[in-house]
């Protein structure tokens, strides 16, 4: 499954931001340098879906804050509504 994510870096809180459209946005504490927040993101994506962080690949966006993110199927509901 193919997921457009919006991130938000140094924010007070590690969280789902909510749905804007068809875009995830979550915030992250972690900044957006040497590849902190990539890496928190996918740390936060792997716990929330109950899934590896193997698992789990930026396909394009690493150093952008919209990122097109490759999840395995069986994590769909672990995501927020």
């Amino acid at each position: 499954m193919h997921l457009t994510i919006k991130v938000i870096p140094q924010s007070s809180r590690l969280e789902f931001a909510g749905w804007q459209g068809d875009v995830l946005r979550i915030r992250l504490t972690k900044g957006a340098h040497d590849g902190e927040a990539n890496g928190q993101l996918i740390e936060f994506l792997a716990k929330k879906c109950n899934v590896p962080k193997t698992s789990i690949r930026i396909l394009h966006g690493e150093k952008q804050r919209e990122k097109t993110i490759e999840l395995p199927d069986s994590a769909h509901p672990f995501l927020p509504d």
